[in-house]
Parts: C-alpha cells; structure tokens; sequence
C-alpha cells in the first residue's frame, strides 16, 4: 500500500470517528441512570452541557428536556425536543416526547414552523456527512490506484462535493425557541410598541433574527414579530447574542 493510500485510509478512520463521536457520552450514560433512580440532583449536576463547537445528539438534548420536564419548566423542554427531532427525525422515542410535552399546554399551542427539508426524514444531515466522507476518501484512494482513468477519482469527487454541498444546506438551520408564556409580538424592535400579535404559551417560533435584547421570529403562519429574548425558552447549545 502506497504512502497515499495509507494517507486517504488514516483521513477516512478520523473522519468517520469525528462524524460518529458524540462529547458528553460518558456523562449523559450517568445522567440516564440518575433519571431511573429519580436522582434528579445528580441528574441535573452530571448533564453535559453544549459547548458550541459540536451540536449536542439527539440524546444530549432529550435527556436535557426530561430534567427540563421535570424542573416543570416545559417550554425549554419542548425546544430541546424540537431541536432533537431536527437531529433525528426518525426517532419515535423524541417523537414520542414530542407529542406528550405539546399536548400538555393549554391551550394547545398552534403547528409550528417547518425546520429542515422533507428529505431529512428519509437521510438525515449526518448521515449525509459520513456518506460525504466515505466519498472524499474513495476520490482520494481512487486518484492513487486509478491514473490511468482519471474519471473515476473525479466522479468521486464530485459526489463527494455534491454530498457536502447538500449536507451543510440541509443541516443549517436556525433554532426553534418556544414562548414560555401568552407571548405579544410587536412590528418593530420597540419594547413600548403596540403589540401585533399574540402567542399563545408552547407556541413554537423560528428565530430569524436577534437585535439586543429582542429577537425576531416567525409563527406556521409566516407571521413574523419582535419578543423579549428572555420571554422565550431556547434549545441547548444555542445562546441568543444580544
């Protein structure tokens, strides 16, 4: 095996790795045995904290809107989930979750907006990124075993490029925050304007924008309005810049 060949294999092993790893493991293990043990103490001490450089597992985050369901604080959960069903579509147990947190407010706040594209539930956004690597890595091996048909490391090239074009696409996303209580939204980032509109409590909001202390967002309905940064709960991981 050449020194390229074992180059593209090293990439692919580190790649896949980082793609697979999820920070805080060890501690969410120790946090699901604490929440069994109705521990919620240790529960709320040992739970990993997003730090910005990785985006928190489905996991991280459900096991952030349990203790956050627990602290009756069901306006954080129900970001937390919302953002877990962002990075696990498929999952029926924080579909599952989903469902229980928002049929517990009363009124039962209205559909929320739409967060990342259809597809994402037949692939999700990670998966297209492992995919994306494995390609780079076949592009990569191919142009040391292949000169004589440079097509094929090109081919892979170009799915490689294609795959992560479409995986950084798909994957961007800005958060849902959830109003923790009858929200009044206003037209203009004037906390002394007349309200425009009114959320009811659990009503899920898209962020389009912060300025200050007030954060615009958007309702199912495209209604878009200026809150209180404060007046909404926000997921794990995303801290609003004021």
């Amino acid at each position: 095996m050449t020194r390229r060949a074992l180059l593209a294999a090293a990439v692919l092993v580190v790649g896949v790795v980082l793609a697979l790893r999820q920070p805080g493991a060890a501690d969410l293990a120790v946090v699901r045995d604490a929440v069994a043990r109705e521990a919620w103490t240790d529960a709320r001490d040992a739970l990993p904290q997003p730090d910005g450089l990785w985006a928190p597992s489905a996991g991280l985050l459900r096991a952030h809107a349990t203790v956050a369901w627990h602290d009756d604080d069901p306006a954080t959960a129900l970001a937390a989930l919302r953002a877990a069903a962002a990075r696990a579509p498929r999952d029926p147990d924080v579909a599952h979750d989903l469902g229980f947190v928002r049929a517990r407010f009363d009124p039962r706040p209205p559909e929320p907006p739409a967060t990342l594209p259809s597809w994402t539930t037949v692939l999700t956004p990670g998966e297209l990124g492992t995919l994306a690597l494995l390609a780079w890595a076949l592009a990569s091996w191919s142009a040391t075993r292949a000169r004589r048909h440079p097509a094929v490391p090109l081919g892979w090239g170009a799915l490689a490029v294609a795959l992560s074009v479409v995986t950084v696409l798909g994957g961007r996303t800005d958060p849902i925050v959830v109003a923790r209580g009858t929200l009044a939204g206003r037209a203009i980032p004037d906390p002394a304007a007349s309200a425009s509109v009114t959320w009811p409590a659990g009503t899920e909001l898209h962020v389009v924008g912060v300025r200050g202390g007030l954060v615009r967002v958007r309702d199912g309905r495209d209604s878009t309005a200026w809150v209180s940064v404060d007046a909404v709960a926000w997921p794990p991981g995303h801290t609003p810049t004021r």
